[in-house]
């Protein structure tokens, strides 16, 4: 499990070092190696900057009504800003490799990777409670009313119930990923990781709706191929498949897996009722929900004898706005 992680993280590595050399460069002075630029299709305004370096960068967004939340592997924070912009709070520092987040009821949820705990702080900022340990490399994390739910690389698929002290098992297997909660619901994605062009399309995505017990988890897609990061609105789920080079639709509850759009190297997915957005190899696009025509939303160009790639970040949406991280940057575009 672990060489996977190590193989994924390499992957996203090359796809973000040019951005990545790019602001070291302008933190330093001097620019070692050309850089990827920006091409908004819609105005983008800056809402907050993170702190570069050449390794890591932003892992995870979360958003409420007043705030943009995010884990930060640059320096191993969480931290937030007002949807407006403005002041950036940290609210917890020294996390390990933070991963996931999410938000729920004035609270923060998180993963922390290194560490393998899963971690919880007020909104605002306040004490951190360290809700679980031990968990095998947690990545992906969601919440609702009935609880917080998180993936781990170790293949398993944690609940902990609102007023528990102890979390249960859901689900056992291939490395989990991403994770969301949508009403009563719960869905997931699983699945084995290779090199690129060889990926193990043994992955599936799983739905399991309250009181969630185990024996009762639905396998509603298998055969996918390095499924990677979930989304859901009120009517389907959307995912990526890293290693198949796809952004894929399924109806819920019930229904059959659909292409939304081919997609070099998807990676983060967002929905709402209308539209499915997704980062690629170098640009975040848009689609309808159905399929359709492709939209590109923002575009990575790259000087003249830049990096391959240069990869965007993660995404998250409210009613109004797509929000993203790129270059080390939170940013805001009306849509």
């Amino acid at each position: 499990m672990y060489e996977a992680r190590i193989w994924l993280v390499a992957q996203f590595l090359w796809l973000m070092i040019g951005t990545a050399v790019a602001v070291a460069a302008d933190n330093n002075g001097s620019a070692d190696r050309p850089s990827c630029h920006p091409k908004f299709t819609f105005p983008a305004k800056v809402l907050a900057e993170d702190s570069p370096t050449i390794v890591f960068g932003i892992s995870q967004l979360a958003i409420d009504k007043d705030a943009i939340y995010w884990t930060s592997n640059s320096d191993d924070t969480v931290k937030a800003v007002s949807l407006s912009g403005g002041v950036v709070r940290t609210l917890a520092k020294a996390q390990k490799l933070p991963a996931g987040i999410a938000t729920y009821d004035k609270e923060v949820f998180w993963t922390s990777e290194a560490a393998g705990k899963v971690m919880r702080a007020p909104d605002k900022g306040g004490p951190l409670v360290e809700i679980a340990s031990t968990q095998q490399r947690p990545y992906g994390i969601t919440a609702n009313a009935d609880g917080v739910f998180w993936t781990t690389y170790g293949g398993h698929v944690m609940f902990l119930p609102k007023a528990a002290n102890s979390p249960v098992v859901l689900s056992n297997g291939a490395p989990a990923w991403g994770i969301v909660a949508h009403g009563d619901q719960v869905l997931w994605a699983q699945g084995s990781y290779g090199p690129r062009g060889n990926a193990l399309c043994d992955g599936s995505v799983y739905r399991l709706v309250a009181p969630y017990k185990p024996e009762s988890k639905t396998e509603i897609a298998s055969g996918q191929c390095a499924p990677l990061s979930i989304a859901v609105n009120d009517s389907a789920v959307f995912w990526t498949n890293y290693g198949g080079d796809a952004v894929m639709r399924q109806d819920i509850p019930h229904g059959q897996p659909s292409l939304v759009a081919k997609a070099e190297i998807p990676a983060y997915v967002a929905a709402d009722n209308m539209n499915v957005y997704w980062t690629s190899s170098t640009a975040v696009l848009r689609a309808p929900i159905s399929g359709g025509p492709v939209t590109t939303m923002i575009e990575l160009v790259p000087d003249s004898g830049a990096p391959i790639r240069c990869q965007p970040g993660p995404i998250a949406l409210n009613s109004t706005s797509l929000y993203f991280a790129l270059d080390f940057k939170i940013m805001r575009m009306s849509r």
